[in-house]
């Protein structure tokens, strides 16, 4: 449950980012959390009072998120980067009757079955102790510089069994600036520049966990200067008549940050079939809705270079794998 007054001081700093558009999907990663706490304290034995009080705090987690947009500086930051871009649909050779028929495609069960678990379901049976609640308070004693150096994107994996984190940005007055929650045992992903500071607080008790300035790798490219290029083309997956299924395996590779914008065509060759695209994120889970590919079409999808993909036949069959196509000069964080 978030503190009244972090609410409040969370809602006035909200107001001064600038929101992005996807402010809205990242608001609701947060309702999400904050139902699940409201749940745990209701079956706790907490009584109405407790769970009422946690779902009050998801107003204002919901207004600050859709205020702030998870963006930093100027919108200059991105909380995850996982929501998914817009996809548009065309077809040879009739794009509007196609993407018509596409767009109406029903998804089919087998493909569903092999979406990820909902987020309320039964988690894996927890570490014996949490090293998280057994590490020592750590003391804040760093600020971002006024003047940042070059870009850095950076991972942080948490350890945590049973704690979920915040993440707080420290701006040159030592103000702690909230980026995002992390679950246990899943990646925070962020954009950010050498010389600031991140605050790494147990959600449930504000203590500090950890306190990080991100480095950046000697063969990174500037992202300032990278992202202003024009979107990579990635090669085109095609999906032929004939192609047989693969065994099924865990994903080769996880979606990763630090990628300019790109546009990726899946074709699918079968007459009379769908295949069925998945995003998979950045904790190698398959995630989101299929986006279904009618028979003799391509999809245009727009993404990042270090998006990842798996296609699947309409049985839920797995025919490839679509994984990243740069170098990756991310900075891998662990906490605590």
């Amino acid at each position: 449950m978030i503190p009244e007054n972090f609410s409040k001081a969370l809602l006035r700093s909200a107001k001064n980012d600038v929101p992005l558009p996807n402010a809205k999907v990242r608001a609701m990663a947060h309702v999400e959390h904050a139902l699940a706490d409201a749940m745990q304290a209701a079956a706790a034995g907490n009584g109405a009072l407790v769970a009422a009080k946690t779902l009050a705090t998801v107003k204002v987690a919901v207004a600050a998120a859709v205020l702030a947009g998870a963006a930093g500086l100027g919108g200059g930051y991105e909380l995850g980067r996982t929501s998914a871009p817009p996809v548009k649909i065309t077809s040879a050779p009739t794009a509007r009757a196609v993407a018509a028929e596409a767009s109406a495609l029903p998804v089919p069960a087998a493909v569903l079955a092999r979406r990820p678990a909902a987020s309320g379901a039964p988690a894996e049976a927890a570490a014996p102790a949490d090293v998280c609640t057994a590490a020592e308070v750590v003391k804040a004693d760093k600020c971002s510089t006024p003047k940042p150096g070059s870009s850095v994107t950076f991972a942080m994996k948490t350890r945590c069994s049973e704690a979920s984190l915040d993440v707080f940005w420290v701006d040159e007055s030592c103000r702690e600036v909230f980026r995002g929650l992390v679950a246990p045992g899943a990646t925070f992903w962020q954009d950010s520049y050498e010389g600031h500071v991140f605050r790494v607080r147990d959600h449930a008790t504000h203590r500090l966990v950890s306190e990080i300035s991100p480095a950046r790798l000697e063969a990174a490219q500037d992202r300032a200067k990278y992202w202003k290029g024009p979107r990579t083309e990635l090669p085109l997956v095609v999906v032929h008549e004939g192609d047989t299924p693969i065994p099924e395996s865990p994903v080769p590779e996880c979606t990763r940050g630090g990628g300019r914008g790109a546009v990726l065509h899946v074709k699918n060759e079968r007459k009379t079939e769908p295949i069925a695209l998945m995003r998979v994120d950045f904790d190698c889970k398959e995630t989101g809705h299929p986006q279904m590919i009618a028979p003799g079409t391509v999809a245009e999808v727009g993404c990042s270079e270090g998006h990842a993909f798996r296609v699947r036949d309409a049985s839920g069959a797995l025919l490839t794998d679509v994984v990243p196509t740069f170098l990756d000069t991310s900075t891998y964080l662990t906490v605590p």
